[in-house]
């Protein structure tokens, strides 16, 4: 069991090179996987806020700015989360593979509440089989670039109220072979008093 900084020294590279590869190491397999096929870089696979292996904690007032990836993350092993009153600003990377997911959860028992989001490519979303329930409630975008909703396969339990999307979509659909899965990307969802461009159900 190496530290950092006795690895760093080992392969000749900085402690911080050493410590991002190994954050690298606790993304998804899908998300590796994209980084190694060259689909984005390793700097704009980063969550600014990433909870894992956490649960009863909160995220609050926190202002993101010039952001590549998402704003908030939480990863399946993150449950009972709240975040609240948080905004992602002025995002800079360009639109394509996982940058700009503002909001993002696939854990369980996680609340989205009075977030804002602009320019994302997807504001409010759940990923692939997010165990559920969770929440969006009072949250807004602006000049969204793609859908909130379910990003991947059959992400139960998820509640949308009161949220608005401008310029884009708010999507309960069958995604055919789009984005990550094939097929439906919920079940057991509701979209309640919510506005956008379409509402797909």
């Amino acid at each position: 069991n190496l530290k950092q900084d006795e690895i760093a020294e080992r392969v000749s590279k900085s402690r911080t090179a050493v410590t991002n590869a190994m954050r690298l190491l606790t993304l998804c397999d899908e998300v590796q996987q994209m980084i190694i096929n060259d689909m984005f870089s390793t700097g704009h696979a980063r969550a600014i806020i990433s909870i894992e292996n956490a649960e009863n904690c909160w995220v609050r007032m926190v202002d993101f700015r010039h952001f590549a990836g998402s704003a908030v993350i939480v990863q399946r092993t993150g449950a009972r989360v709240t975040v609240e009153d948080c905004r992602s600003l002025e995002p800079v990377s360009e639109l394509a593979g996982m940058r700009r997911r503002s909001f993002y959860t696939m854990g369980q028992q996680v609340l989205f509440q009075r977030c804002y989001s602009e320019y994302a490519m997807n504001d409010f979303v759940a990923g692939y089989s997010a165990a559920g329930p969770n929440a969006f409630v009072q949250c807004d975008s602006w000049m969204s670039n793609s859908f909130s909703g379910s990003i991947g396969s059959w992400a139960a339990g998820l509640l949308f109220d009161v949220v608005n999307i401008d310029g884009h979509d708010l999507k309960f659909d069958n995604l055919g072979q789009d984005k990550v899965g094939a097929g439906w990307n919920t079940g057991n969802s509701l979209f309640w008093q919510c506005t956008s461009n379409e509402l797909f159900c």
